[in-house]
């Protein structure tokens, strides 16, 4: 199914959704007119009439009607890359059983602080629901803000058991539906309409996809009536089995994943404003979480000029094409086509001679995926074996090599934070960290947020990795952490772009740095001291 099969399946609700689209919670952010011309031309040159416009967000974007898509977001000025463009707080969001017990439900905070906890003092203490025993919070006003949902699901968690807690997506719609029930007894009738008037596939969907979504309402019935024992609930929220069905659709199809600055998933968010943009294969923007927090970003990482589409990708687009064209038909019902041709030296190599590789990989590949969590090292194991055939066949452009590369450091990575890690640990992340970077930086373009989140592993790796060698020298440590400098200054300017300016990660990287400097400079103070004496 194509684009402009979908759009046609919109149009019926769309005047209606014009007028009920709430733009809450969105920062109008009135920042200095860019006068310069944008490092990049966009990847859309869709021009549109004003008669086409639907609302205006604010100084920066605007929602508009395409011709072929659907609705869409357009830039109303030229954005120079690394402008945070919109940022929204999600209508719900909904942890992951293996994430509930890390993350406050109601803010996503972690408990552990991310990537730049010690820099920024960022690790929070999380307190347990004293009733459920299952759900956490960063404070008491987040629990108190988070209660109105909370007290029913509270009563579920108590009846079933934390054993029985639902699928991420199933727990959005149940966290919605008491909300929804909430905002009415606060007289807000129109509260999450704009989720209700989400577009959904459903009546596109196979048969197969059908049950699937049956199964996942079974759950929600399980879930929302105690397993059972409060049969009544269903009438009291007047709620159908069409009903449920159809929104399980609409939230499997708009919603996105809820994670952490460092692109780790754990969970799913609602938001409707944010599920106005498009997906391009050549996307100028991202949409991710950039303040270890719930609040969603949308940042453009090119040039985008006046009157062009604001456009992301709707799957990691790191992945081979074909893995994105079957996530994409799956998931989403429209097809992008076989890939590019064949003098595209990213795609063409993947596609005929590294086909055979990339098949024996496959199983390797998943039997890690499968242990990457439980059992990081047995995970690496799985994966070490093929590293030099990986390396000696394909190019650093391939998306096989990087596939590869990015699961065995994912792995060198866990491994690397253990209490009784290995001693050949510190130096293969680093060794890990370098080659998946130089893979990263020949397919994404410059910017990324994933290449500046590479950078900012390979920087943190190279820190840890300083002294970690029995009898290093203070001058070599000394020479490793101006090596350290150099890397944290490139992950800081991609970053910046990639994540927006004033992002976790920035601030994080800022503050490496002063630390390093300083390292710097009181090792250098204790030799000289040494030698005087």
């Amino acid at each position: 199914m194509s684009f402009s099969d979908l759009a046609a399946k919109r149009e019926a609700r769309l005047k209606t959704q014009q007028k009920r689209q709430e733009a809450e919670n969105v920062d109008a952010r009135p920042t200095e007119l860019s006068t310069e011309v944008p490092t990049e031309a966009s990847t859309s040159s869709h021009r549109l009439e004003e008669e086409d416009l639907i609302k205006v967000l604010n100084v920066d974007v605007e929602i508009r009607q395409t011709k072929d898509k659907g609705r869409g977001l357009f830039a109303r000025r030229d954005l120079k890359p690394g402008h945070t463009v919109l940022s929204t707080i999600p209508t719900v969001i909904a942890l992951d059983k293996q994430h509930i017990s890390q993350f406050c439900s109601y803010t996503a905070q972690s408990e552990y602080g991310g990537l730049f906890a010690s820099e920024l003092g960022t690790m929070k203490k999380l307190a347990r629901c004293s009733l459920c025993k299952t759900i956490f919070y960063a404070s008491k006003e987040a629990q108190k803000s988070d209660w109105p949902i909370h007290k029913n699901e509270c009563l579920c968690l108590r009846s079933l058991g934390s054993s029985s807690i639902p699928q991420d997506s199933v727990r959005a719609l149940a966290r919605f539906v008491w909300m929804k029930d909430h905002k009415r007894t606060l007289g807000d009738n129109e509260w999450g309409q704009s989720v209700e008037d989400m577009y959904d596939a459903y009546d596109n969907y196979t048969e197969e996809q059908k049950i699937g979504l049956g199964n996942k309402a079974k759950e929600f019935f399980d879930f929302f009536t105690q397993g059972g024992k409060d049969r009544e609930a269903m009438s009291r929220y007047n709620l159908s089995i069409s009903y449920i069905m159809r929104m399980l659709c609409k939230i499997q199809t708009n919603g996105f994943a809820l994670s952490g600055s460092d692109f780790m998933e754990i969970g799913t968010a609602i938001c409707p404003l944010a599920a106005c943009i498009n997906h391009n294969q050549e996307y100028n923007s991202t949409v991710l979480f950039t303040q270890e927090d719930n609040r969603l970003s949308v940042v453009a990482f090119k040039g985008i000029e006046k009157g062009d589409e604001i456009t992301t990708t709707y799957v990691d687009g790191a992945e081979p094409w074909d893995a994105q064209r079957n996530q994409l038909l799956k998931q989403y019902l429209f097809d992008i086509g076989p890939g590019p041709d064949t003098d595209s030296k990213v795609d063409a190599f993947d596609q005929h001679e590294g086909q055979k590789v990339a098949l024996k990989l496959a199983k390797p590949l998943q039997s890690a995926e499968k242990w990457m969590t439980s059992d990081p090292i047995k995970a690496f194991n799985q994966l070490q074996p093929h590293y030099e055939s990986v390396v000696k066949t394909y190019p650093p452009h391939s998306y096989h090599r990087l596939r590869y590369l990015r699961s065995c450091f994912t792995a060198m990575t866990a491994i690397s934070y253990m209490d009784d890690m290995p001693s050949w640990a510190p130096s293969m992340a680093v060794e890990l960290a370098k080659a998946t970077l130089e893979s990263t930086k020949a397919i994404l373009p410059y910017g990324h947020p994933v290449r500046g989140l590479m950078l900012v592993e390979l920087s943190k790796q190279m820190l840890a990795n300083r002294n970690e060698e029995k009898g290093t020298s203070e001058q070599t440590v000394v020479k490793k952490l101006t090596n350290c400098i150099t890397i944290t200054e490139e992950a800081l300017a991609e970053v910046k772009i990639g994540y927006g300016k004033g992002s976790y990660f920035s601030r994080g990287l800022e503050k490496q740095l002063q630390d390093i400097k300083l390292e710097i400079h009181f090792r250098n103070m204790a030799q000289m001291s040494i030698s005087q004496s």
